[in-house]
């Protein structure tokens, strides 16, 4: 039996990936792909597993868990559209998967803080993480509204959101593998 409310966890692994030059969900980590590697860490403490990509982005493994964005080319706003459109249940925690070190407690500290509100998201400073949030299936017509008038931004769209923010987290658990030398820095932390 769940210690705590159901809970789906969205995967974001359709991004361009232009800083990487390779798709980032694909990059080789501890003998698979980073998408596979956080799914197996993370998914099974979830009720429910959605990666929001299209299959051809994604290994056959998990193509029975992808799911497209609705728009195309409206970055990631669309994955987080899509997974809350998709989701089963009303809290949705959203992770791009270039932030592949968010533990366990962490989520269940930013389900606990979005009860009652739009959303719990991580802020690194004064900058709040849109990518690493619960985000609770009543967003969603204003999530939709943003979208259909051509609002792109994710930072934006979070703050226009009843919204908490947890904010003691190690710079370690919300860095981004946007580099080689970050990838390099991810597998030497994993050794």
């Amino acid at each position: 039996m769940a210690t705590h409310e159901p809970l789906t966890l969205a995967l974001l692994a359709g991004g361009k990936s232009r800083r990487m030059g390779f798709p980032k969900q694909l990059l080789p980590v501890a003998g698979g792909t980073l998408i596979e590697w956080l799914c197996a860490r993370l998914a099974p403490k979830f009720d429910e597993l959605l990666v929001c990509a299209s299959r051809e982005a994604l290994p056959p493994a998990l193509w029975p868990n992808s799911i497209p964005d609705l728009r195309i080319d409206a970055g990631p706003l669309a994955g987080i559209e899509a997974a809350l459109v998709a989701a089963s249940h009303q809290a949705t925690f959203v992770l791009a998967c270039d932030m592949p070190l968010v533990r366990w407690p962490t989520v269940l500290r930013l389900l606990h803080l979005s009860r009652g509100h739009g959303a719990a998201a991580t802020r690194i400073g004064d900058l709040p993480q849109p990518l690493c949030a619960v985000y609770r299936k009543s967003v969603l017509p204003s999530l939709q509204h943003h979208l259909e008038t051509g609002r792109r931004g994710a930072v934006e769209f979070l703050l226009s959101l009843d919204v908490v923010y947890l904010e003691d987290l190690e710079d370690l658990e919300l860095s981004n593998i946007n580099t080689p030398a970050a990838l390099e820095a991810l597998r030497a932390h994993l050794r």
